[in-house]
């Protein structure tokens, strides 16, 4: 039953906060740009010292040298795309535009890097291509949609043989052999296959969760407590702007009797329970049943704490606040009564003290 004496903890009687929820998979989106620009910050930090310490190219290559100033290049990107990853004047579509960028540029200047010695006709592959490495774990830490995956890994992809076209047209590098060619671009090619297919996996994954997370039209936010009939959520409405408590009820409390029975109970329930008008019982806004067989109600969200923890904060109450809380459950329950309820565990843990507008207690 409903009642002003039913537990339902406010957010701020939860410490531990569990059962939080991303509310948007482009704010987490967002969150990854920025870790990723930070780790490839600090890896380009990294590099700076660790390249005083290279060795000289030897033989044939002596009079070329790798371009360092790609190095501060990578630190100066990375920084940019962490700032605009931070910064409130774009939103989140605009700095998931600003992390797809930081991979192309990333990758251009791997390629650049990459590809600033010549290959000679006798030349093996030297090494596996980071780009192939930036592009799955991109996929990988930043969940985007396919498309926008698709897009960002194939031009990411392109950037290592046009950097090589490049090195070839501008410094007049002799052209490798057409199977050197395919070594050293197949990897890529096959990333950007891994990367959509990875992008589509955890898209798909995160619908799964973010059906899991619904209740009809309420979106349910955080955990915010449980007791022996279920759990209370902080939950969300599709179009109200006004937040709500829901209820998850475990559905054995009404399936002892058969299915199309507790439906049935449960339905009367809520309904009588949303004809209560006492204004110190919590009002019921919406109930349902989930395909998995969940029970829920949608009510308001109190604003305070249950009795028996302001009792072990505060100790004994004034004989006149007792009686002005006493007054208020009385109303509630009297309510109650002439709806054919009856409560049958009033205790300080069940009644809760809470702010009403400008009004407490």
């Amino acid at each position: 039953m409903t009642t002003a004496a039913r537990q339902l903890m406010a957010p701020e009687a939860n410490p531990s906060g569990s059962g939080s929820t991303p509310a948007n998979w482009n704010t987490v989106a967002v969150r990854r740009v920025g870790l990723v620009s930070a780790i490839g910050l600090a890896v380009g930090l990294v590099s700076v010292p660790l390249s005083l310490l290279r060795q000289q190219n030897v033989g044939a290559l002596q009079e070329h040298e790798r371009p360092l100033w790609t190095i501060p290049a990578f630190v100066a990107v990375s920084l940019a795309t962490l700032l605009a990853a931070r910064t409130k004047r774009l939103s989140d579509l605009r700095k998931m535009d600003v992390g797809v960028a930081y991979l192309v540029g990333v990758c251009a200047i791997v390629g650049v890097f990459r590809h600033a010695l010549p290959y000679a006709e006798s030349d093996v592959l030297r090494g596996f291509s980071p780009i192939v490495t930036a592009t799955l774990v991109f996929a990988m830490v930043v969940p985007m949609r396919p498309g926008r995956i698709a897009v960002a890994s194939t031009l990411a992809a392109l950037c290592d043989p046009l950097t090589l076209l490049g090195w070839i047209g501008f410094a007049g590098y002799p052209i490798p052999p057409w199977n050197l060619w395919l070594w050293l671009f197949a990897p890529t090619v096959v990333g950007v296959g891994l990367s959509v297919i990875i992008a589509r996996i955890l898209h798909s994954l995160g619908k799964s969760l973010e059906r899991a997370q619904r209740m009809g039209r309420y979106r349910l936010k955080q955990l915010l407590g449980h007791g022996a009939m279920g759990e209370v959520w902080l939950a969300e409405h599709d179009t109200l702007a006004r937040p709500a408590a829901l209820k998850l009820i475990r559905p054995e409390i009404f399936l002892q009797s058969g299915r199309e029975e507790a439906v049935a109970r449960f339905e009367r329930e809520a309904q009588a329970t949303a004809r209560l008008t006492s204004p110190h019982t919590i009002e019921l806004y919406d109930y349902g049943v989930t395909e998995e067989g969940v029970f829920f109600y949608v009510m308001e969200l109190l604003e305070g704490r249950d009795l028996e923890h302001v009792l072990s904060q505060a100790g004994a109450l004034p004989p006149s606040r007792t009686a002005y809380l006493l007054e208020q459950i009385c109303h509630s329950l009297r309510d109650a009564h002439e709806a054919g309820f009856v409560h049958r565990d009033v205790k300080p843990a069940n009644i809760y003290v809470c702010r009403k507008g400008a009004d407490f207690d």
